[in-house]
């Protein structure tokens, strides 16, 4: 095995397991505001929210009191709809006295300081094109404000054929469901209807795993050297001992996560962290990198693939605990030697150094800060890079800094990587 095919065989592994970081269709935020009662000129007790397109609707909303001294109160949010939506027929939904269909309505006692979270799915509120949500006092006092955001995530189905023989589609919540009354589950379970899911069951659906996809990753790529070499094996057994304990870096909890990536051809892993408005409703994260690199003496050219997590703050008012971004990157690097390096079977392996800087299509997969940042889901990042490379026969480590100012976004990105890959 050669050292080309190789390195196709890492990269297209690596490809793979960055997709596989994340699954399924993200959902579209379409539009966000607030609504307050009692309302001002500035701010309305109702809003009117269209979908741009055909889709699933969701909601998520905060609700506080504008003073810590407001007395308790009850507001009520209310939901409707003057589409015609197709229920089932085991399901009916009242309307009020204008004929419009109410999709979601409830009350929220509120005492000194309360804060309510809600998220709302297809479930509630169907696929419905238009909806109008109020906001209304029906008891005390009231001096509150709610802040939203509206979402849109695409449709599992048309139409039966589209499910699995075991399933039927729900157009009213475009969803494949596997019941949608006890008799369609087994003896002792029964039909959860928000879910369309027979309860108890297997877990299903799809679960976002890039940590086991990077160390799958890494051996993958351990794997290929082995084959390519196996008589040299033994003598690069240390190394590959050294790049194997890299692993449990990929194991680490997000809000743990240290490790890294960049060079000929690098994966890695690392810490993340957002700056500025954006940093404040987020957490450090961590991210998975894939870098291949072109090298003429001093002068390289490096192109990244990357996917980043953050945790959500409770500022960023959303029950949701993250939010991913994806990054294609391509930058200038120049490298010089350092006055150090380690002796390795009696060979001096140097350390060397690099400046660049780096262009980044930054990306995020659902834009679950889009009251501070816009509606947008691509932005352009431009930012200084730095590391440190030792190689040393046919691995390459590395360590990198890069700090990107994200544009038309409330801040940038830091990110520390480690990276190990192969060098020819």
């Amino acid at each position: 095995m050669n050292f080309r095919f190789s390195i196709a065989v890492l990269l297209l592994s690596s490809i793979a397991a960055l997709a596989l970081a994340s699954c399924g269709d993200p959902s579209d935020a379409v539009a966000f505001g607030e609504l307050c009662v009692p309302e001002t000129d500035q701010c309305s007790a109702h809003a009117e929210l269209e979908r741009p397109g055909v889709g699933r609707n969701g909601l998520e909303y905060t609700i506080y009191t504008d003073s810590a001294m407001s007395p308790p109160s009850t507001v009520e949010l209310r939901i409707t709809t003057d589409d015609e939506v197709a229920f089932p027929d085991s399901e009916v939904r009242e309307t009020n006295d204008d004929g419009d269909t109410i999709l979601f309505e409830r009350s929220y006692p509120l005492a000194e300081g309360e804060t309510v979270r809600e998220t709302l799915g297809s479930f509630e509120l169907t696929v419905a094109e238009r909806m109008n949500i109020e906001l209304r006092c029906v008891q005390g006092g009231c001096a509150h404000t709610m802040t939203y955001t509206y979402f849109s995530d695409a449709i599992e189905c048309v139409d039966d054929g589209v499910c699995s023989r075991t399933e039927v589609c729900e157009l009213a919540y475009g969803r494949c469901a596997e019941c949608v009354e006890d008799g369609h589950c087994d003896s002792g379970q029964t039909c959860d209807r928000e879910t369309g899911l027979c309860f108890p069951g297997d877990a299903r659906g799809c679960q976002s795993v890039p940590a086991p996809s990077g160390l799958a990753l890494l051996l993958i790529a351990l794997s290929a050297l082995a084959l390519r070499q196996r008589d040299k094996w033994r003598r690069r057994a240390p190394m590959v001992l050294l790049a194997l304990a890299t692993t449990a870096l990929f194991v680490i909890p997000p809000s743990q996560a240290h490790a890294g990536g960049s060079a000929t051809m690098n994966i890695g892993g690392g810490v993340r962290v957002l700056t500025g408005e954006a940093g404040q409703l987020t957490h450090p994260g961590w991210g998975i990198t894939v870098t291949h690199q072109v090298r003429l003496h001093r002068l390289a050219m490096n192109f990244q693939l990357a996917s980043n997590s953050f945790g959500l703050a409770e500022a960023a008012g959303t029950e949701r605990g993250s939010i991913s971004g994806y990054g294609i990157t391509l930058g200038p690097r120049w490298y010089f030697p350092l006055p150090f390096s380690i002796s390795a079977l009696a060979e001096d392996r140097p350390f060397e150094a690099f400046v660049g800087v780096d262009y980044t299509r930054w990306s995020v997969a659902e834009n679950r800060l889009a009251p501070v940042t816009g509606l947008d889901l691509n932005y352009h990042a431009v930012g200084p890079s730095t590391g440190v490379v030792w190689t040393w026969r046919g691995f390459e480590l590395t360590a990198r800094l890069n700090a990107s100012q994200i544009f038309s976004w409330p801040g940038g990105v830091f990110s520390f990587d480690l990276l190990v890959g192969l060098a020819p």
